[in-house]
């Protein structure tokens, strides 16, 4: 696994909107934990896919693309998502400039789920998180700076399966290429 701790490519503005939407995303995810992670609030606040494709074309079926983005499931969910917003968010959004990074973003969010909730536009789970946000910044990010260099983390992770039967087993398993199962 790979996780990235920095860039080499220094932007030259402070990134103003990048900072905003990360406070937005941790005062939300606060909020979400003082609520105990109510589900209520994931139903309400949430993409449903459910409950869009089957509305009428008003604004109130349009809320919860934008408010989704600011939702998230956890603290792996959200730290990653900002991991990244951190990291990427500052360059790309010193390339667009502030308003056209800020229509990019919500932009990116609102195609990413409605194209997930087209998966199962019967689905009544609520889709939450930045990740088709952040997705479309780090695109941004690799098509503007293809050579920038990002300096990561590597986790590897080795996975040791232990398999054991009982003698009494070993008349009923089977054969498959010298392992009994």
């Amino acid at each position: 696994m790979f996780f990235p701790i920095s860039d080499e490519n220094p932007s030259k503005n402070k990134p103003f909107i990048t900072y905003c939407l990360i406070g937005l995303c941790i005062f939300s995810f606060v909020l979400q934990y003082l609520a105990q992670m109510n589900q209520e609030m994931f139903v309400n606040l949430g993409f449903v896919p459910n409950t869009f494709f089957n509305s009428i074309l008003s604004i109130e079926a349009y809320i919860p693309i934008i408010t989704s983005m600011f939702l998230h499931g956890g603290l792996a969910h959200i730290g990653g998502n900002m991991l990244y917003l951190w990291i990427f968010g500052d360059n790309v959004e010193d390339s667009m400039g502030k308003t056209r990074f800020i229509i990019f973003y919500f932009l990116c969010g609102g195609i990413a789920a409605i194209s997930q909730g087209l998966v199962d536009p019967t689905s009544n789970i609520p889709m939450v998180g930045a990740s088709g946000a952040i997705a479309g910044v780090l695109g941004a990010y690799l098509i503007l700076y293809p050579r920038a260099n990002v300096k990561c983390l590597i986790f590897i992770i080795i996975i040791c399966l232990l398999y054991t039967s009982d003698a009494a087993d070993e008349e009923d398993s089977v054969d498959l290429g010298g392992r009994r199962i």
